[in-house]
């Protein structure tokens, strides 16, 4: 067979690209003539030799049920790992998404509502993220982060989120925009209303009547009771909404006066049940026109095109 090989011919150097759809072999790059005998998988470098890649996979997370060492999910008949990302050739689809984008920010105006009482950093969620997720991804279930502990401890849900927009029009919120409204009308009609109006810890429970009011609504189920708090844009031309909710072992398991919240380790791999924190921000445009002698005309108000426009900015 050597006649055949790709030694046989005795000019040129030997072919470095004959496997794993090209990748380079790393042979002969020392001087004393030995090498690595890698391949170069562009993300990882593969080990022929313990059939194992020498990096974990840049994209472990995404994939919790194979070692982030393995090659081509243990299956080298059928597939192939060039790039040495999820074992490319198992999963097309996830690999052409793949984008590089910028850290996600949130609205200037909400720069300093972003304290979280633990102190610490926090996420922006991805619009994948759900209270209980179908799919076999963990990353976006935030029930599952909450009781096995791992995932952010602090996540912010901008406006843009699924489940702020369900948020928007709750029953709490709406009873707390009606309570922002009667408490600085006459402010408003003595054109006084300015830019330091505010409501803090307007406290919602849940209850029984909080399960009916939600009905099918899976993110108010989940979110249960809350805090809001409505501040002012510096032109006073917007509410800033701050919901803030946590996830515990009393919120749980419905503030049994026995039961003690923990907060989770942030230096442990997983704390399962700790407190966990989330936010959801939105704004919306300032209309003191918009409440009558009955109360705020929620709906009316954000079925209004330019309002929702305004408050998923």
């Amino acid at each position: 067979m050597a006649g055949i090989s790709s030694r046989a011919l005795s000019f040129g150097k030997d072919n470095h690209y004959k496997y794993n759809d090209g990748n380079e072999l790393e042979e002969k790059n020392f001087s004393d003539g030995s090498g690595l005998q890698w391949y170069d998988a562009t993300f990882r470098s593969y080990d022929p030799q313990i059939g194992r890649f020498a990096q974990t996979d840049p994209l472990a997370d995404i994939n919790h049920n194979s070692s982030p060492y393995g090659f081509a999910s243990n299956d080298p008949i059928f597939l192939n790992d060039f790039l040495g990302l999820l074992s490319d050739s198992a999963h097309p689809v996830q690999i052409a998404d793949i984008v590089i984008m910028a850290p996600a920010r949130v609205p200037k105006d909400f720069e300093g509502h972003l304290n979280f009482p633990n102190g610490g950093p926090y996420s922006i969620a991805k619009n994948s993220v759900r209270p209980v997720s179908l799919s076999r991804d963990r990353n976006n279930d935030l029930t599952d982060q909450w009781f096995l502990g791992f995932g952010p401890i602090n996540t912010v849900f901008p406006a843009n989120h699924p489940m702020t927009k369900d948020m928007m029009n709750a029953p709490g919120i709406k009873d707390a925009r009606v309570a922002f409204y009667r408490k600085y009308m006459q402010l408003y009609k003595s054109k006084k209303f300015g830019n330091s109006a505010s409501l803090t810890n307007y406290s919602v429970s849940f209850g029984l009547e909080g399960v009916l009011m939600a009905g099918a609504n899976l993110t108010q189920q989940f979110v249960g009771s809350y805090d809001v708090n409505i501040y002012t844009s510096d032109d006073a031309k917007s509410l800033l909404f701050v919901v803030d909710d946590s996830k515990s072992i009393t919120s749980a398991y419905y503030h049994l006066p026995f039961l003690t919240n923990v907060e989770r380790d942030p230096s442990a791999e997983y704390s399962m049940m700790g407190n966990t924190y989330q936010r959801y921000i939105w704004s919306e445009p300032v209309d003191f026109n918009g409440y009558g002698a009955s109360g705020w005309k929620t709906d009316e108000y954000l079925s209004n095109p330019s309002v929702q426009s305004m408050m998923l900015k």
